[in-house]
């Protein structure tokens, strides 16, 4: 289990070597909800670490759900991880590259086993493992598009206080709600 800082996979903090274990105390704490992300599948664009996904998922049934992410840039991608026991995705690159993808998948999972990944560098929603140089959508435009299709859920990180232990960016989820609203 790691943390990178402001994603950058050069300043990784190493926590465990047991994944399922670390999740596995989150859920003996109380943990409802696990966010389990897949770094080696985000960077690569595809899911590389889909069997620790599993197991993760496996391990805490009954007591947490898991969000998967991380490289699910597929309908089969997608498809695997809920069929693992995901209770919910979360894409990002391909659904900002491509709204309607993201629209196919909560027309055929629903919109609550799907959500969005919104990165936000620069009041641009950013994919592609959040490399310096990604191509991004501004914020707001990715929200209408992305509604538009139907999604309803999205998981909002600011990437220059991630991995940082600042706490949120509370004015960055603020205006991300009152575009909800709009």
């Amino acid at each position: 289990m790691v943390r990178l800082t402001e994603g950058d996979f050069g300043r990784e903090t190493e926590y465990s070597t047991d994944p399922v274990a670390v999740a596995g105390r989150f859920r003996d704490a109380g943990a409802r909800w696990l966010h389990v992300v897949d770094l080696d599948g985000a960077k690569a664009g595809e899911p590389r670490q889909a069997e620790v996904a599993r197991a993760i998922v496996e391990a805490v049934a009954g007591g947490a759900r898991c969000q998967v992410a991380g490289g699910l840039r597929s309908d089969a991608a997608v498809a695997d991880a809920l069929d693992a026991g995901a209770a919910r995705v979360v894409v990002g690159t391909a659904a900002l590259r491509d709204p309607s993808f993201a629209g196919r998948l909560v027309e055929r999972h629903g919109a609550e086993r799907v959500a969005v990944g919104l990165d936000v560098r620069d009041d641009l929603a950013v994919g592609d493992a959040w490399r310096h140089g990604a191509a991004g959508v501004p914020v707001a435009d990715a929200i209408d598009a992305l509604t538009a299709v139907g999604v309803e859920t999205f998981i909002v990180t600011a990437v220059a206080r991630d991995g940082r232990l600042e706490g949120p960016d509370v004015a960055l989820l603020g205006a991300i709600v009152a575009m909800g609203q709009g």
